[in-house]
């Protein structure tokens, strides 16, 4: 349930309720534009770059907020 708090480990979405969903699908098609995968492996490298950008994103937000 951990991950469940806080959302940095959750599986089933990278986009949590409070956050935006335009952004995250914003970075996911700059990156797509930028790195031009071609097939379905470069495709999900791709989609797993953006997720985790946008998790560390969230981890360095949580912990600036915590020593604020």
């Amino acid at each position: 349930m951990n991950a469940m708090r806080h959302g940095i480990l959750s599986e089933r979405a990278p986009v949590l309720p409070i956050e935006s969903a335009a952004k995250f699908a914003t970075l996911s098609d700059e990156l797509r534009q930028h790195l031009v995968p071609v097939g379905p492996i470069e495709t999900e490298l791709v989609q797993r770059v953006a997720t985790l950008m946008w998790r560390l994103r969230r981890c360095a937000l949580l912990e600036a907020s915590l020593f604020a």
